[in-house]
């Protein structure tokens, strides 16, 4: 049997055939896979046994495919009562390959609902926010990584495996896209089962921008909704998907820094600079640190020669600690080293609320952002 799909359909159609080939009367199914070095492509083997009327039959079927094709499936009966039960089977198992190639095109998918957990530290949310498809809720639970809070979302997966591997990619960028919002570490903690909220309330903050004030939120104190943090949504929303792309990764370059500020210092200042870069090749020409310079310029709104010598200094001090303080020839903490202090903690800081302003700044001022 010659399967009518592309190559990269056998990813799907493989989720497809686990699923048809276990379907009653088929009692069990066991698969192994490996890779041909020589052909450069993939092989696959099942085994599925049925059991009738104390009656039990077994079948391979074997997929295997080059660089460039997938070779037509092979089906052999190694166990059975009868030619006539053999046959009937076997036809069995044809129409549910069938099946799956036919579900391996269309690509059907299904909705799963989950929430999970978001750590944000000694800074408790009390709000409940709905933007676009996720909602963010407050706990009154705890971690050892903080106060939690939940974002409850949905995600369209063909099926629950494949929805759990999407929904943890989803959960790990909106507490990085959170952490630039509320310019807090926020992280991904866990799954936990729905529960139904009884009341909804929020608390907005009036949030001047650019926002660079040192100290943002009172220590323990809550974390209030930003009055534009609807705004901020919808203008990343409607963003071309690259730049999307690029502003998530700039989100988690800035979570990451958040994380280890204390600890590595050179390596968070490094990636504080990483976190503009990235955004800054998409809407900005030039080289590296003009791009630099000009991305937050415009997200700040400031381009005095004062501040364009400061944000040049910034940049250089990145390039210091990458190029002569071993970072960039590989050198990464291991254990035992308790800092890395190559970077003075008010630079870091200093770096730290820039970049934060002028992200925000981006998606505040989209139109100012737009170059050519």
């Amino acid at each position: 049997m010659r399967l009518n799909i592309e190559l990269t359909d056998l990813y799907y159609f493989d989720i497809y055939l686990s699923e048809v080939l276990i379907e009653k009367p088929a009692n069990s199914l066991r698969s192994s896979g490996s890779v041909t070095e020589k052909s450069q492509g993939y092989q696959r083997l099942y085994e599925v046994s049925f059991k009738e009327n104390g009656k039990e039959s077994t079948f391979e079927i074997l997929i295997q495919t080059t660089h460039n094709e997938i070779k037509p499936i092979k089906i052999h009966a190694t166990k059975f009562d009868s030619v006539a039960e053999k046959n009937r089977l076997r036809k069995l198992l044809l129409s549910r390959i069938a099946e799956a190639e036919k579900k391996a095109i269309e690509k059907p998918m299904k909705t799963f609902e989950y929430e999970a957990l978001l750590a944000t530290g000694h800074y408790p949310i009390k709000s409940t926010i709905e933007f676009g498809k996720y909602k963010l809720c407050p706990t009154d639970e705890r971690s050892e990584k903080g106060w939690l809070c939940k974002l409850r979302y949905s995600v369209n997966a063909i099926n629950k495996d494949n929805s759990l591997t999407w929904a943890t990619y989803e959960a790990r960028e909106m507490a990085a896209f959170l952490s630039v919002i509320f310019c807090k570490l926020i992280q991904f903690h866990k799954f936990s089962d729905i529960i139904e909220d009884t009341e909804s309330v929020i608390n907005y903050e009036n949030v001047e921008r650019p926002d660079l004030r040192p100290v943002k939120h009172p220590f323990a104190g809550e974390l209030k909704i930003p009055c534009d943090f609807l705004e901020l949504w919808d203008n990343y929303q409607s963003s071309a998907p690259d730049v999307r792309t690029a502003f998530m990764s700039s989100c988690i370059c800035f979570q990451v820094a958040k994380e280890i500020s204390t600890v590595w210092n050179g390596i968070a200042y490094t990636l504080f600079v990483t976190a503009i870069e990235v955004i800054a090749d998409k809407v900005f020409q030039g080289k590296p640190v003009a791009r630099f310079k000009d991305f937050i310029c415009h997200g700040i709104g400031r381009s005095d020669r004062d501040f364009m010598d400061q944000l040049g200094r910034l940049y250089n001090q990145r390039s210091e600690v990458l190029h002569n303080k071993g970072i960039g020839m590989g050198f990464f903490p291991i254990d035992g080293i308790i800092s890395f202090d190559v970077v003075s903690g008010s630079d870091l800081w200093n770096l730290e609320i820039i970049t934060n302003a002028a992200l925000i700044g981006f998606l505040n001022k989209p139109i100012l952002m737009k170059i050519g």
